[in-house]
């Protein structure tokens, strides 16, 4: 059956844009290429490009090719070139009103952090290794769309700039969902963020995000937490804390090392236990499903797990001192996830690294549920 054909608009615009949609469309004509894909590729000026050429932000026949497309591929508007331009002609004007237009309300952006990455962030391993969030960011309503905005005289040679803080409950809603309906996919927990201490916006959206939460996803929540409680309450014990879990799991994200030739990767997830010396050292460990080593793919994830555990750098373990008959025996879990990242080089060959992130849980000594294998 023959490929629909998908209309695709390159917009480069400014600064770092036009390299970035270079690569892009590298990739698109690639897929083009060996995949017998139909994409219809076209390219228009936006930004500071479009006002340099069109003595505007982006001109109608763009704008309108926009609306026709399947998609729309856009760099990046702007720059110190056009600061001096009055705000109504400045090149993000193109931007904000491509978002309205198109109803480009969600904005998705993922922070993840590879293994391989760590060491050249600015934090420190223990607190960036395993690092995985989904910011969802609203775009079309709030403080950059509110009226009445702009800047007016004053009395006594003042003058006064307003922006105007807006939403309404449709709009909050609908990003809402956005935000619930991925926690579903991933860890199923959502942060709402707003400033309902100081601005009615922020009451608004906090007791909006509540009743779509409460109405749509009360069965999700009620799942999720049961399954933190699980986690957190019972396998951790009341006096641990969530901030010292997570330390100790990024500190193993950043000692495990895993061949990701693995077959079946998702499929494994080795439990690894453990006996703490009051100094925090490995005292010993062993595999608690030891049945499942016979399967190759197993025992190499549960080596590269024992490894973890056992590895000279993440010695002492980053463990709360006052704390020791919480954690003087610990149970791991390591849930691998693989990922496959394709990129192309200059000469146009196709490149793929497999990169895993792996879900750490863990339990204590004062987790029955966990302890039963040893008891």
């Amino acid at each position: 059956m023959a490929n629909k054909t998908r209309k695709i608009l390159l917009l480069p615009g400014d600064g770092i844009g036009p390299e970035v949609v270079a690569e892009a469309r590298r990739i698109l004509e690639w897929m083009n290429k060996t995949k017998s894909l139909d994409f219809v590729l076209s390219q228009e000026l936006i930004g500071g490009a479009s006002i340099d050429a069109n003595k505007v932000p982006i001109t109608d026949e763009v704008f309108y090719k926009s609306l026709e497309s399947d998609a729309v591929i856009l760099g990046a508007c702007g720059g110190p070139k056009w600061d001096n331009l009055e705000f109504s002609k400045k090149p993000e004007r193109a931007l904000l009103k491509l978002r309205k237009e198109l109803k480009l309300f969600a904005n998705l952006r993922p922070a993840i952090c590879f293994k391989q990455l760590v060491d050249s962030s600015t934090l420190k391993p223990e607190i960036v290794s395993g690092l995985d969030i989904m910011i969802v960011r609203e775009l079309t309503g709030g403080i950059y769309f509110g009226e009445p905005r702009g800047i007016e005289p004053m009395e006594n040679n003042q003058r006064t700039g307003v922006n105007t803080h807006t939403y309404t409950t449709s709009e909050i809603h609908r990003i809402a969902r956005v935000a619930f309906d991925l926690a579903k996919k991933r860890r199923n927990k959502v942060t709402s963020c707003e400033k309902s201490n100081v601005m009615e916006a922020g009451v608004l959206w906090r007791e909006e995000v509540q009743i779509i939460k409460d109405k749509e996803f009360k069965k999700d929540q009620e799942a999720s937490e049961v399954k933190q409680e699980e986690v957190f309450t019972e396998k951790v014990g009341p006096t641990m804390t969530i901030s010292e879990i997570d330390l100790l799991r990024q500190q193993l994200h950043g000692c495990l090392n895993l061949n990701v030739g693995v077959a079946n990767l998702k499929e494994i997830k080795p439990v690894i236990y453990i006996e703490v010396n009051p100094d925090r050292t490995v005292k010993s460990s062993k595999v608690v499903n030891k049945e499942k080593l016979n399967d190759p793919s197993f025992r190499t994830a549960a080596e590269a797990a024992m490894r973890a555990v056992n590895n000279p750098d993440c010695s002492p373990l980053l463990l709360p001192a006052d704390k020791y008959e919480q954690w003087k025996e610990i149970n791991f879990t390591f849930d691998f996830i693989l990922s496959r990242h394709i990129w192309l080089n200059k000469g146009g060959k196709m490149n793929v690294m497999m990169i895993h992130k792996v879900v750490i849980t863990l339990s204590t000594a004062m987790a029955p549920a966990y302890k039963t294998p040893f008891s």
